[in-house]
C-alpha cells in the first residue's frame, strides 16, 4: 500500500507538472487574446477620434465657405454702397455749385 501510495503521489506530482507545463500554453493564449483585445479597443477608439476629428474639421470647412461667401456678398454690398455714395456726392456738389451760381446771380441784380 505504500508502494501504491507512493506511487500515486509521485503520478500525481509528475502529472502536475504535465498541467503546469501545458498552462503555459494556455496562459500565453490568455494572455495574447488579452493583448489583442486591448489593441482593438485603442484602434477602435482611435478610430472612433479620427472620425470625430474628420467631421469636425468638415464642418468647419462648410463654416469657413459659408463666412467666405457672406464676406463677398457684404463686400459687393460695400462696392455698390460706395458707388452710390459717390454718385450722391457727385450729385450734392453739382446741386451746390447750381445753388452757388444762383445765389451769386441774385445777389448782382
Amino acid at each position: 500500500m505504500k508502494k501504491i501510495s507512493i506511487a500515486l503521489c509521485v503520478f500525481l506530482l509528475g502529472s502536475a507538472n504535465v498541467f503546469a507545463e501545458g498552462d503555459k500554453p494556455n496562459q500565453e493564449l490568455l494572455s495574447a487574446q488579452i493583448a489583442y483585445r486591448q489593441a482593438l479597443q485603442e484602434y477602435s477608439n482611435q478610430q472612433e477620434k479620427l472620425l470625430e476629428l474628420e467631421s469636425q474639421a468638415e464642418q468647419i470647412r462648410r463654416r469657413v465657405q459659408q463666412a467666405q461667401a457672406e464676406l463677398q456678398s457684404i463686400e459687393q454690398k460695400i462696392n455698390e454702397a460706395k458707388s452710390i455714395q459717390e454718385n450722391a456726392n457727385n450729385t450734392l456738389q453739382a446741386a451746390g455749385e447750381r445753388l452757388d451760381k444762383i445765389w451769386s446771380s441774385s445777389r448782382a441784380y
